[in-house]
């Protein structure tokens, strides 16, 4: 089973790679391969680079929303599930929930291996609230992926 990662960007962002997406590679099972695709460190033609993989997340700001819908978009005509977190989808889950099979409320950590369970399992949610974490336990970030 293979999950890709993605980052999206918009036009004004900065070279920095998105923790989160580290945090939830490393809450991964180890048998399942991941990918991490960064927009910004290579942009994403939306023709030649859609992945065949199992399962997609992009974690979402308002600023990269718009990119990131689009790139939702192409994995979903292929039939390819799309999961959505992060900021913008906390706050308008109702609009992101238009361009992804299951869109994560707050911090996707704290439930992250649920998400990936119930997909194996053929059961993923149309949401998941994964509130807010006590940072102490928060394994570290797979930083080889940057």
């Amino acid at each position: 089973m293979q999950i890709e990662l993605i980052s999206p960007a918009s036009e004004d962002s900065a070279p920095l790679p998105r923790l989160g997406l580290g945090l939830l590679a490393a809450q991964t099972p180890p048998e399942i391969e991941v990918i991490y695709t960064d927009d910004v460190v290579k942009p994403f033609d939306l023709e030649r680079d859609i992945k065949d993989v199992d399962l997609v997340g992009i974690s979402v700001d308002s600023k990269t929303a718009r990119r990131a819908y689009d790139i939702a978009e192409r994995y979903r005509n292929r039939g390819i599930k799309v999961v959505m977190g992060g900021i913008h989808p906390t706050a308008m889950p109702d609009e992101a929930a238009q361009y992804a099979d299951s869109v994560v409320l707050g911090e996707a950590d704290r439930i992250w291996g649920k998400v990936v369970a119930d997909f194996q399992a053929g059961n993923l949610q149309a949401r998941y609230a994964g509130g807010w974490p006590d940072l102490a336990g928060v394994p570290w970030a797979r930083r080889d992926l940057f």
